[in-house]
């Protein structure tokens, strides 16, 4: 096999740097959609108090957040 002419190789190097943007672009825009929407992620939590209410078919459940913006709770199992 001989080596490829000068416009192959042209278009070999076209492809990849095409590629490359491509590649750069779909991380770019993962990391943009973390930073400022961001993933959801769930973590255990310590509950501070419980009690029943409502004749007992009820229950007051008191958590901690860590930040601010974890205002509302994805689910509590008892």
């Amino acid at each position: 096999m001989g080596t490829l002419p000068e416009e192959g190789r042209a278009r070999i190097r076209a492809s990849a740097m095409w590629l490359i943007a491509a590649v750069v672009a779909v991380g770019f825009g993962v990391a943009a959609y973390a930073a400022f929407l961001g993933f959801p992620v769930s973590t255990q939590t310590t509950v501070t108090a419980a009690a029943v209410i409502n004749d007992g078919h009820g229950l007051l459940v008191r958590y901690q957040v860590g930040s601010s913006s974890c205002q509302v709770p994805g689910e509590v199992t008892v």
